[in-house]
């Protein structure tokens, strides 16, 4: 497999799963590690399976096995089920748009704030083209 592959070869990386005998993988995570935290970057489940919560059980095996190895930190990268949600502390994230002064960076905020009007950045910018808009009309 070149996915196995890939992981083999990134520094810190990891790969593990619960498998049925009979049936092969039934679920799936891959991530990395650093000092202090293990990251959970992705997890596929089997789907014949839906019915039974192969994601809570992985996530538990996974939970379980960090643990034991002393590992104080688990971050499940972009959020858990809400079964496991309520033992996670959330983490607080912002977004931030660093952006040249002239037409190139003009630019990328007319189009962010076009195209992702509703996101926090579009808000963001569409107030901030605003307060500079006025601060030109009072210029002027």
């Amino acid at each position: 497999m070149r996915l196995e592959a890939a992981i083999r070869a990134t520094p810190g990386s990891f790969a593990m799963g619960v498998r049925d005998p009979a049936a092969g993988w039934l679920s799936y995570v891959s991530g990395w590690r650093q000092p202090g935290a293990t990251f959970v970057e992705w997890q596929l489940n089997h789907r014949e399976h839906e019915a039974v919560s192969l994601s809570t059980v992985m996530r538990t095996c996974i939970l379980e096995h960090e643990a034991a190895r002393g590992v104080p930190e688990i971050v499940f990268v972009g959020g858990t089920s809400p079964a496991l949600g309520r033992y996670c502390a959330p983490a607080h994230c912002l977004d931030l748009l660093v952006a040249r002064h002239g037409m190139s960076g003009f630019i990328v905020k007319q189009l962010l704030t076009r195209l992702r009007p509703q996101s926090q950045l579009g808000m963001i910018l569409r107030g901030t083209l605003q307060q500079l808009a006025a601060a030109e009309a009072d210029e002027a």
